[in-house]
């Protein structure tokens, strides 16, 4: 396996050539900033990039195109990371290699990616109107479902209320109030924005030859323009207390959340101890949290934490009952104060380092995941590889873990409670 980066046309091509899979996978990553005022057009744009090209006008007759191609797939979605906000556009095709005539599926790939972005289907000049209704009625439906899944709903409040008026705070799939007003033509204009001034990487994950790399500079020819990088940094809050904050919905089990700034983000030297302390912390099955308050103490249907290097915060989450918040946010802080104490024991952090390690290893056997991983790393600006970073989080010792636990502090506490469990709604 071998990766190289290339500038190229106004973006950038990273490339890792291998040949564990039998497919050549293609990712086309368009970034900007997250900015609450255009969180959800950018959401919904990334829905409708799938609408069909000028050579194959609509949905249908894409899907058939793709079915034609050997079960080829496009996929679209929209992530953020920090402060960025990123849609993505990834395709899959069988590698020619493994099919008994070279059909130039590559150069078909990178032809119908070139038509999605630069030769999309139109009526009288923008997006079709009724793709982009049927779109904003299926972006409608899934922050619906997101706010009635009570996990979503709460992870999702705890980040608004710790992040107001910062990247933290805004969501990165949009806002239900603000898909009536966005029309076709709003759409579209702003997709000509994205083009023009978006940040752009392509990742390629398969075999590929000389000629074939080649062929990126003649299908993706992008306008000069600037690049944006670092898009991770550290939370500061701002409040000089606790935010403490209890929400009462007719549910039967409760959700509690506990916010903490860390001061250690993906750029930080302790970000590898931080990573570990996480996953002693909260972060698996063995860790801290889910043996003590679950499975000791019976007091929640589910406990875990999460490191957000991005953000630079951790998130405890956990379902209870809701008369058992305050034993719960009291175990799970008992908990910390023990690792700031010292107690770290070897066997824990042994486990916990296994853990990651066969995480990482089995990442490199999924092109998906080595995309992933490449571009987190790029989004930071930061030049390592896996087998670097693995040998950092294996050299971490409990000292470390006791360092960084140190600078966890409780921030936000959100409870979203259910009716009757501790007063009436």
């Amino acid at each position: 396996m071998s990766e190289f980066n290339q500038s190229l046309n106004g973006c950038m091509l990273h490339v890792t050539n291998t040949d564990k899979f039998k497919t050549k996978v293609i990712s086309i990553k368009l970034r900007q900033d997250l900015d609450r005022k255009t969180t959800t057009m950018r959401s919904l744009l990334a829905m409708c990039l799938l609408g069909g090209t000028a050579k194959l006008p609509g949905m249908q007759q894409l899907s058939i195109a793709l079915d034609q191609l050997y079960g080829a797939s496009m996929a679209t979605n929209v992530s953020s990371k920090g402060k960025a906000q990123i849609i993505h556009l990834t395709s899959t095709f069988v590698d020619d290699l493994y099919l008994v005539e070279n059909e130039g599926l590559f150069e078909k790939q990178l032809s119908l990616l070139h038509d999605i972005l630069f030769d999309p289907y139109l009526e009288n000049g923008v997006f079709a109107s009724a793709y982009v209704d049927l779109k904003k009625r299926e972006l409608k439906e899934r922050l619906q479902a997101l706010k009635d899944d009570k996990y979503s709903y709460a992870l999702d409040r705890t980040m608004a209320l710790m992040g107001e008026n910062d990247y933290l705070g805004i969501s990165g799939i949009g806002y239900l109030e603000d898909i009536d007003a966005i029309s076709a033509a709003d759409l579209y204009a702003y997709f000509q924005q994205c083009l023009t001034n978006d940040t752009i990487d392509i990742y390629a994950v398969g075999h590929f030859s000389d000629e074939q790399i080649a062929l990126f500079k003649t299908y993706f020819d992008f306008s000069k323009r600037k690049r944006s990088y670092l898009s991770c940094y550290t939370f500061q809050s701002l409040r000089t207390s606790l935010l403490d904050v209890v929400e009462k919905q007719n549910i039967t089990q409760s959700k509690l959340n506990l916010g903490f700034t860390c001061q250690t983000d993906f750029l930080s030297e302790d970000h590898p101890a931080m990573t570990i302390f996480n996953g002693l912390f909260g972060g698996f099955s063995h860790s801290r949290l889910f043996k003590t308050v679950r499975e000791a103490n019976s007091l929640c249907y589910y406990i875990s934490s999460s490191y957000d290097a991005f953000n630079g915060i951790v998130l405890v989450s956990s379902g209870i009952e809701g008369n058992q918040a305050d034993r719960v946010r009291e175990l799970v802080l008992k908990e910390l104060k023990d690792i700031q104490d010292g107690h770290v024991n070897a066997q824990e952090l042994a486990i916990t380092k296994r853990m990651f390690e066969n995480s990482l290893r089995k990442s490199q056997d999924e092109a998906g995941n080595i995309i992933y991983m490449k571009y987190n790393r790029d989004l930071a600006g930061k030049v390592e590889s896996s087998e670097a970073y693995l040998e950092k989080l294996l050299a971490v010792e409990a000292e470390d873990v006791v360092r960084v636990a140190k600078k966890m502090r409780l921030d936000t506490v959100f409870l979203l409670e259910g009716a009757g469990e501790n007063g009436n709604l």
